[in-house]
C-alpha cells in the first residue's frame, strides 16, 4: 500500500472517529460496566429487549412534535401522569393481569386528551420557545403530581404497595408475555414490538392523510402554512395530543 493511501484511510478513520465520538464512547462504557458488573449475557439481552420495547413508545411519542417544527416534546412528563393515572384506577379496584393492563390503557387515554389538549395551548402561547416550555412545564407537572399524590395518599387513595410506592406486580410483564416466544433461552416481547410496528404504521398513515400533510407544512414554514389556509395552532394541538396519549400508553 502506497503511503498516500495509507494516510487517505488513516484520514477517514479520523474523521469517522471525531464524527462519532460520543456514541463510540457510551459503547466502551456499557462494555467496561459489563465487564465490571459479570452480567450474563442471556439475562443482559432480556433486560435489554424488555426496556427497549417499553422506551420504543416514549421514542415514537416524540415524532410528531418535532415534524410540526415544535422539538422534542419535554413535556410527555403530562403524558407520563395520565398513564400512571390509569395504573393508580386499576390498583384500586384491584383488577390485575392483562385484563387491568388494558383498563388502565382506556382509562388514561381521556386523561392524556386533556393534558395534552392544555400542553399545546400554552406551547401555541410560546412559539418558538417550545423545547424550553415543556421541560419548565415537566418540572411543574411532575411536582404538582408529587404533591397531590403525598397529599392524598393513604387518605382518598388507599395503601396499594409497601410504604409510600404503589405495587404492580398484579400487572407486572402482562403485556410483554400477552405472545409467549422464546429462543436460545431469550424471552422476546412479541406483542410489545408487533404493538409498537402497528403504532409506527398508524403514524405513517397519518403523515400521509392531509392532517399529516398539514403537519409537515407546518413544520417547515409556519407563516407559509398559514397562508395557504391551514389552521396551525389547530394542527401544532393535535400533534401534542397525538404525543401525550402514546407517551402515556408507553
Amino acid at each position: 500500500m502506497s503511503k498516500s493511501k495509507e494516510n487517505h484511510y488513516i484520514d477517514r478513520l479520523g474523521r469517522f472517529l471525531y464524527k462519532n465520538m460520543f456514541p463510540l464512547l457510551f459503547v466502551i462504557i456499557c462494555a467496561g460496566v459489563i465487564w465490571a458488573a459479570e452480567l450474563e449475557g442471556v439475562f443482559l439481552i432480556n433486560e435489554l429487549l424488555i426496556r427497549a420495547n417499553r422506551n420504543f413508545f416514549l421514542v415514537i411519542s416524540l415524532i410528531i412534535p418535532c415534524l410540526a417544527g415544535m422539538g422534542m416534546n419535554f413535556a410527555i412528563v403530562v403524558g407520563a401522569i395520565a398513564g400512571q393515572i390509569g395504573l393508580i384506577f386499576i390498583r384500586i379496584w384491584d383488577i390485575a393481569g392483562i385484563g387491568g393492563f388494558s383498563l388502565a390503557l382506556v382509562i388514561s387515554t381521556p386523561f392524556a386528551l386533556i393534558f395534552g389538549w392544555g400542553t399545546g395551548v400554552l406551547l401555541n402561547k410560546t412559539k418558538g420557545l417550545e423545547m424550553i416550555t415543556g421541560i419548565i412545564l415537566g418540572f411543574f407537572a411532575s411536582g404538582l403530581w408529587q404533591m397531590i399524590f403525598i397529599l392524598f395518599y393513604r387518605t382518598i387513595i388507599p395503601l396499594m404497595g409497601s410504604g409510600p410506592t404503589i405495587s404492580l406486580i398484579p400487572i407486572q410483564y402482562s403485556f410483554d408475555k400477552l405472545i409467549p416466544f422464546q429462543l436460545a433461552n431469550i424471552n422476546i416481547p412479541l406483542a410489545g414490538f408487533i404493538f409498537a410496528a402497528l403504532l409506527c404504521c398508524g403514524i405513517t398513515l397519518i403523515l400521509k392523510s392531509k392532517l399529516g400533510r398539514d403537519i409537515l407544512a407546518v413544520g417547515r414554514d409556519r407563516g407559509l402554512a398559514e397562508s395557504t389556509g391551514i389552521n396551525v395552532n389547530r394542527t401544532r394541538i393535535i400533534a401534542i395530543l397525538i404525543s401525550t396519549v402514546i407517551a402515556a400508553w408507553g
